[in-house]
């Protein structure tokens, strides 16, 4: 009998092109099962009664299918993130939750260091100025510019994304601290030349402040007005982590009233959704992407295997990788 799955997901192009992906790299000797997440409840159940395990795309799954579906042991997510899944109502009802076990760390960190070049060197100046085809020397003059090299670079949370970051650093000869909730390891820390800082001291001091942390009940506002009115007036703020990790209105009025550089925000408290109004989209010293950090093709390709290696584990009678409940 064959070994069955399920992928759970609105039924998209995007969702059924991923879809047609992970059959293939699954193999005959297993059943790849669709679940239309936009289907009525009922039939929703159905599909999912004889399932132990499902692949949730977007990483999304209601409690109220949860209680229903008591087979289901096993929810593997494809982002690293998992802040819209209720991973404690769901580990009450026997359900685990694997992310994707950083395997795009590499590319938010990249993605990251492109984020602080481009507050540093102003390139949201440049490229309106590029575009006027104002080159005048006496323009070009008042933008602001500022290397990476030698800085001091303060990096809150330094897990997968957080070690990439600093990693990719060392070239840029920088002065690197940390801040973690969780201990890292001393030959982690010579590794990367680190110093343990508390996350005052990061606000107070860096050049640039990077954030990599989960969204939790934790990490909410981390980056307060508190925190960010510590920050000096030649800083940068990047956050690749998530919107609600920062304020907002705070960051809005320190940016308006330059009392730092710049920022650079791959994501936004009301994403995806954003209206062109946005206080933020209207200053000059903020650098922003929509929520793409994550997002590349080599990242797709190692999640994807991953994603099935870690799923066939289970099906297996394996333990599979990267559990985070």
């Amino acid at each position: 009998m064959k070994k069955a799955l399920g992928i759970y997901g609105p039924e998209t192009e995007g969702i059924k092109e991923k879809f047609n992906i992970l059959k293939i790299l699954f193999g005959s000797q297993y059943t790849t099962k669709f679940i239309n997440s936009n289907l009525p409840l009922p039939s929703q159940i159905e599909l999912l009664k004889d399932l132990s395990v499902i692949i949730a795309m977007p990483s999304t799954f209601p409690n109220e299918l949860a209680e229903k579906c008591k087979n289901l042991k096993l929810i593997q997510v494809f982002s690293a993130g998992t802040d819209n899944i209720d991973i404690q109502y769901l580990a009450k009802h026997g359900i685990q939750i694997a992310n994707n076990f950083g395997q795009n760390a590499v590319t938010v960190a990249e993605h990251t260091i492109g984020l602080m070049i481009s507050v540093s060197r102003n390139f949201h100046a440049q490229i309106t100025e590029t575009f006027s085809g104002n080159w005048q020397s006496n323009v070009r003059g008042k933008l602001q510019n500022s290397e990476l090299f030698g800085k001091k670079i303060g990096i809150i949370g330094f897990g997968e994304i957080g070690q990439k970051v600093a990693q990719r650093l060392q070239g840029w000869e920088c002065e690197l601290s940390y801040n973690d909730i969780l201990k890292i390891p001393e030959e982690i820390k010579e590794k990367f030349n680190i110093q343990e800082k508390s996350k005052e001291d990061i606000f107070l001091n860096s050049d640039i402040i990077t954030l990599h942390v989960p969204l939790t009940a934790m990490t909410i506002k981390l980056a307060g007005e508190k925190e960010l009115n510590m920050m000096k007036k030649s800083s940068i703020l990047i956050n690749a982590s998530r919107g609600p990790v920062v304020d907002e209105k705070a960051l809005y009025k320190i940016l308006k009233n330059r009392k730092i550089m710049g920022a650079g925000l791959d994501v936004l408290e009301d994403e995806p959704n954003i209206h062109e109004n946005h206080p933020l989209l209207s200053l000059k010293n903020v650098f922003i992407t929509p929520h793409l950090a994550a997002l590349s093709s080599e990242a797709g390709d190692r999640t994807d295997k991953f994603m099935v290696n870690n799923v066939k584990r289970f099906l297996d009678g394996d333990i599979p990788l990267s559990i985070i409940n």
